[in-house]
């Protein structure tokens, strides 16, 4: 996948599915197929997420790092942003090549930021109502690969839509649009690669967002609140930060914090059902 991913970011034409994508997965599919079967049956069970080997998630993380770049096109104002760097890809081919790897396709009528990320708020009511899904999430089973991109709804007068629109993502290599943030910035070009994923579940329940977090956001404890004293934030923002990956209310500074280490479950509203 690393190679895939260099083949990317050095591509200068306007055909990458048939030049880069189609070819690599002729000569991978079946080797690839068979690493995300495994991880299928690793991931079956939640709580076995602690015993998939390193080796296993940087190889995931290689697959984000991909994904993150051939998303790049969806993320402007507009649907493609005209003389961008970043290769295109209609939605149909970001759309075959995942299920080529073996990946399933969700598109929730519904926002939920397990699901999605925010591309874009666009003032209107109500708030989080989905204008325009730009590419799906990405699931294996109910193990997270990709979140979707959309364009929602917000009342200026509730949110400060700049805010929303330009706060620093984290958990993420590359975006378009704001400025992103993951373990491997700022590391070697061999080190960078030993970086970890992040595992999303969905649940019968709820949600589960970054399971192999040290600090968990559901234990109001003592200790629980230590940390997110030494990091400077509020209960509230660092479960913002872990669910949406970046801020939605928080006016405070974003550049250069830490959420990497918490993990928060979100249990479901027993009254929303997710198409």
């Amino acid at each position: 996948m690393r190679d895939l991913f260099y083949n990317i970011k050095n591509y200068q034409d306007d055909k990458i599915f048939n030049d880069e994508l189609v070819p690599w997965l002729d000569a991978n599919e079946r080797d690839f197929s068979n690493f995300i079967k495994k991880v299928s049956n690793l991931t079956i069970d939640v709580n076995n997420v602690a015993h998939i080997s390193d080796e296993t998630s940087w190889q995931l993380y290689a697959l984000s790092r991909v994904l993150d770049c051939l998303t790049q096109c969806f993320q402007y104002k507009d649907r493609v942003a005209i003389n961008s760097k970043e290769p295109f890809i209609s939605r149909e081919q970001y759309i075959s090549f995942a299920q080529r790897l073996g990946l399933s396709i969700k598109t929730p009528e519904v926002f939920n930021p397990f699901f999605y990320e925010i591309i874009r708020a666009e003032s209107g009511k109500p708030n989080f109502d989905i204008l325009e899904i730009r590419y799906p999430a990405l699931m294996l089973g109910h193990l997270l690969i990709n979140r979707g991109g959309v364009v929602i709804s917000m009342s200026p007068s509730e949110y400060n839509i700049d805010l929303v629109n330009n706060a620093e993502i984290y958990w993420a290599y590359t975006r378009s649009h704001r400025a992103s943030n993951d373990l491997s910035h700022g590391w070697g070009s061999n080190s960078q690669w030993r970086t970890g994923f992040r595992f999303d579940f969905e649940c019968s329940n709820g949600f589960i967002y970054n399971s192999q977090g040290s600090v968990d956001l559901n234990l109001t404890s003592d200790s629980t609140f230590q940390i997110l004293q030494e990091d400077s934030l509020s209960l509230f923002e660092a479960r913002e930060l872990t669910m949406y990956r970046h801020f939605i209310t928080s006016t405070r500074d974003d550049d250069d914090l830490f959420p990497y280490n918490y993990k928060f479950f979100d249990a479901k509203d027993e009254n929303l059902e997710l198409l």
